[in-house]
């Protein structure tokens, strides 16, 4: 993890905090780690791995899972992710957090809301369009996203927007699109959200608002 800790180190030198994802991804999730004990042994390793070696100066949180299945969990499911967050959390002090499809969560009853309670901040991953509010996108709806604002601010936590973003085969309604997610954000007391996804190196992901080392206008629609 050398390389990881020198990009924290030039992030902090330059005033910006890292937040360290274990990025599991529900497709290949659903087919490994939630059936076998040994593949959940596996990755409850990976976690603690990570999170010894990057609970350094500069990191601010973890989130230790992405995007769990897009099902309705059952208590095995549940216990699972509580064992992860439990196992960062006997490693660190810093925040701790899973980052669920806005559309299946706790917060939608697809999950325990024991999760969200282990949780210091709730996470959502939504590609939802403020423009178009009626349309269920990913599953999913305002009412679902406003329900995750709520539960979180109920708790007294934050609520993070850990994706959302548009594809730039029209970099215009790419630009457009982040500005009303931007002004969304702020209208409903979300407390961050991130891009996705500012790739400077690479080809392959179409929701990319740089091309190249250039920016396109969703970029500078975050910064404005």
């Amino acid at each position: 993890m050398t390389v990881a800790k020198k990009i924290v180190a030039a992030a902090s030198a330059v005033g910006i905090d890292v937040n360290v994802d274990c990025h599991s991804w529900y497709t290949t999730l659903e087919n490994s780690i939630f059936p076998s004990t040994t593949a959940q042994n596996h990755y409850v390793a990976y976690v603690e791995t990570v999170v010894r070696e990057m609970d350094i100066p500069g990191v601010k949180a973890f989130m230790v899972m992405n995007e769990p299945p897009a099902l309705t969990a059952t208590t095995a499911n549940n216990n699972f992710i509580l064992r992860v967050i439990a196992a960062a959390k006997d490693l660190t002090n810093k925040p701790v957090s899973v980052r669920f499809m806005a559309g299946y969560s706790p917060s939608t009853g697809h999950y325990s809301s024991a999760i969200d309670e282990a949780c210091d901040f709730l996470a959502r991953n939504t590609y939802w369009d403020p423009r178009n509010p009626t349309k269920t996108v990913y599953g999913t709806t305002q009412a679902k996203l406003l329900t995750a604002i709520n539960t979180a601010h109920s708790q007294g936590k934050e609520i993070w927007i850990t994706e959302f973003g548009k594809v730039n085969s029209n970099i215009n309604d790419q630009a457009s699109y982040v500005a009303a997610f931007v002004q969304y954000a702020k209208d409903h007391e979300m407390d961050r959200i991130f891009c996705w996804v500012s790739q400077p190196k690479g080809t392959g992901e179409t929701y990319n608002i740089f091309n190249g080392f250039t920016p396109y206008p969703a970029f500078y629609e975050l910064v404005n």
